[in-house]
């Protein structure tokens, strides 16, 4: 069967929890495993449910409650016009302390008067309340808009044909300027996607260390790379996968900031881009 990432979302939940039938389970799990949206999704809904098992003491469920929970969220389906594709997926019954964290998200839902999606993007917002202070100050460099200590030369003033070796020069005088200013080589992250170019780089303070700031344009938005050889603790962050590449992320003051660690150094972004724009050149970035 082709799953679509609209039964993913729908069924997510049966997901993580086995009660899908075998077969539909291994072909959630192919679509999941090649599509980074679901993957996203699958990440949240993994977190939602730690939240909620931590946050949700010993409940004794009526008997029968599981199962007159399924017929209401089926239901609810049906109402929103998609039982055109209810058939494609058969779920099993709810099974004993896993029907908790669905019984206690849809309590909370019901005592907001608010649908499951919007409970979600609350448990997003919890999840990264506790900011990580690097990101908070990763965020805070990219929005001062503070000059370059290296710049481009701008493209005012090129020559036809010149762009390639002007990227080329600018890579080669960002690592000579850091050489001696900070602990580590500084290689700026290159991309396969011709539209991301590096613009400057300046020395900033991060937390108690000194790290390397590196801008960047992409399709005429501003991207801000800062990388640092302190570690990142991440326990109330989300984590995605893009091929064989793990990033991690946190939403700070309206900026979605992804980090990678790569050879002892830890690679943090955030920029004027959507999410899924971020984290893809996050995990697409050549660091090495």
């Amino acid at each position: 069967m082709s799953v679509s990432c609209r039964v993913v979302r729908r069924h997510v939940g049966a997901f993580v929890d086995g009660e899908l039938d075998p077969a539909t389970q291994i072909d959630f799990e192919r679509h999941i495993e090649s599509c980074a949206s679901c993957q996203e999704r699958l990440t949240f809904e993994d977190t939602f449910r730690v939240m909620v098992r931590e946050s949700v003491d010993e409940v004794v469920l009526p008997e029968g409650f599981g199962e007159r929970l399924s017929n209401l969220l089926s239901e609810e389906d049906i109402s929103r016009g998609d039982e055109a594709e209810a058939p494609l997926v058969r779920v099993l019954p709810l099974r004993g302390r896993q029907v908790v964290p669905v019984a206690a998200a849809a309590v909370l839902a019901l005592a907001a008067g608010i649908g499951f999606d919007r409970v979600g993007q609350q448990a997003d917002d919890h999840v990264c309340a506790a900011t990580i202070p690097l990101f908070e100050d990763v965020v805070r460099l990219h929005s001062s808009e503070l000059p370059p200590d290296v710049a481009d030369v701008p493209r005012a003033v090129r020559r036809v044909g010149q762009d390639g070796q002007d990227h080329g020069r600018l890579q080669r005088s960002v690592a000579r300027y850091f050489r001696g200013k900070v602990e580590f080589p500084v290689r700026p992250a290159e991309f396969d996607d011709r539209e991301v170019s590096l613009v400057g780089a300046r020395l900033e303070n991060i937390r108690d260390r000194r790290a390397a700031a590196l801008y960047y344009d992409v399709r005429g938005r501003r991207m801000t790379l800062v990388v640092v050889d302190s570690p990142v603790v991440t326990p109330n962050v989300a984590k995605v996968r893009f091929g064989n590449r793990e990033v991690f992320y946190q939403n700070v003051r309206g900026y979605t900031v992804p980090v990678r660690r790569h050879a002892g150094l830890t690679y943090v972004f955030t920029g004027d881009l959507d999410r899924q724009s971020l984290l893809q050149l996050a995990a697409a970035a050549h660091v090495d």
